[in-house]
């Protein structure tokens, strides 16, 4: 004797409803993925900002140090001229990457916003939970 499968009492969805759904998803994906990237390009273009200006600055604090060593009379006067001119870039340096490093993580943390709160909102969705 054949054996019968059970049948489910289950309605059947129609078909264009996950479609519809999943279109809606991806909808909503892709607007996630551009504010995503938006948050991402414009901290990047902070960090270009901001790297060049203090390149531009150092540049110019440079060109100062090398024209107050040219006007030393004494090897002492030079010595005095390269100390702080090393102390200064030393500190500035390690400032700029401090800065640099939080607006890095501040892009990392901007730009995954956008994903995480729509994957919140999925999970949600997901386990039928309302707000």
């Amino acid at each position: 004797m054949a054996r019968q499968t059970p049948t489910s009492t289950k309605p059947t969805q129609e078909p264009e409803a996950p479609m519809a759904a999943f279109m809606a998803g991806s909808g909503e994906g892709i607007e996630t993925a551009l504010e995503s990237q938006r948050a991402i390009l414009d901290g990047m273009a902070e960090i270009g900002q901001e790297v060049m200006t203090f390149m531009s600055r150092r540049l110019q604090e440079d060109m100062d140090a090398s024209q107050s060593l040219m006007t030393c009379k004494t090897p002492e006067e030079a010595f005095h001229v390269q100390r702080r001119f090393a102390e200064t870039a030393t500190r500035e340096y390690f400032e700029e990457a401090r800065k640099v490093m939080e607006l890095a993580a501040r892009v990392a943390r901007d730009g995954w916003a956008p994903m995480e709160r729509r994957t919140a909102a999925a999970l949600k969705d997901l386990n039928g939970e309302t707000d």
